[in-house]
């Protein structure tokens, strides 16, 4: 992954989440952010 890059994933039912978990290895900085769409408002900023 490099600075700006999208990772998707599709058909997650996600009705009643309540955390989400990111994890990650290597040596980076930055943050992900969480949207339920492409163009949708982020719902969570993972740092």
């Amino acid at each position: 992954m490099r600075d700006s890059a999208t990772a998707g994933f599709k058909y997650f039912h996600c009705d009643g989440i309540r955390r989400v978990k990111i994890k990650v290895r290597g040596y980076c900085r930055g943050t992900f952010d969480v949207k339920t769409s492409w163009d949708g408002p982020v719902l969570l900023e993972a740092i």
